[in-house]
């Protein structure tokens, strides 16, 4: 019976949304990834025989999801706020409400009407599927910086080297860092390390070798991030699925 009265109440929340929003059909169903990469960058469908973008309005890792599967990927993570700067064009859709197992962006439900601009274009980063495992590979050699202590910091596992996870170079040896604590003010210093201006929060995939740092606290102005607030080098209670990484831009 609960199961029953569940569906129903999807039923009724579709067909609500979908009579006073609409669901676009599309002509044709091409997306493509801007100024990003083959896995990660702004959203842009092609509808009318133009390029338009998504408002992040009520944009999910459900709607990225959707996306990614469209894209021949996998997973999806989204990201909001011109994430990947901002596009041109009209913007198609807003409110985006997928449910995560649509095939197709065009199948959610969504909103033609919107008050956004292209400072709110949505974005998303995806994995690659690969021998039918979902693995985020590295294509360029990681980015790494040298510090005056001989210590360093780089991003492996992603598919280009703004992003990935973050390893260090401590006593001779790379390891990386327990995502306890991580926040946007550690990516910022880290990416600021690597020669960016500003990074966000992400998840990598997992790393192997030494955790060397947990519990990190950046302020956000600190030069490096052994700078910052964190536990001693090597003690920490965590495990690689718990390694930290970032996106810079």
């Amino acid at each position: 019976m609960a199961a029953a009265r569940d569906y129903l109440q999807l039923f009724a929340y579709l067909l609500i949304f979908t009579s006073c929003c609409g669901m676009l059909k599309a002509s044709s169903e091409r997306i493509r990834l801007a100024d990003g990469s083959k896995t990660d960058g702004r959203v842009e469908l092609f509808h009318n025989g133009t390029w338009g973008t998504i408002c992040d309005d009520s944009w999910d890792n459900y709607d990225a999801k959707v996306v990614c599967r469209m894209l021949g990927l996998s997973d999806g993570t989204a990201f909001t706020k011109a994430w990947f700067s901002q596009g041109k064009g009209e913007i198609f859709m807003s409110e985006v409400q997928c449910l995560g197992s649509e095939l197709s962006i065009w199948e959610c439900p969504f909103k033609r009407e919107h008050f956004c601009s292209h400072r709110e274009d949505a974005s998303v980063v995806c994995s690659e599927r690969r021998n039918g495992s979902n693995i985020i590979t590295t294509t360029e050699t990681p980015k790494v910086l040298n510090t005056g202590n001989g210590s360093g910091v780089r991003l492996v596992g992603g598919d280009n080297n703004t992003h990935g996870r973050v390893e260090v170079f401590h006593e001779g040896i790379w390891g990386t860092i327990c995502d306890d604590w991580w926040d946007v003010r550690n990516a910022i210093v880290v990416c600021r390390m690597i020669g960016f201006s500003t990074g966000k929060e992400h998840k990598p995939t997992p790393g192997d070798g030494p955790i060397w740092l947990d519990d990190v606290k950046c302020k956000g102005w600190e030069e490096k991030i052994s700078d910052c607030d964190r536990k001693n080098w090597g003690d920490h209670d965590c495990f690689h699925n718990e390694d930290a990484g970032v996106i810079c831009q």
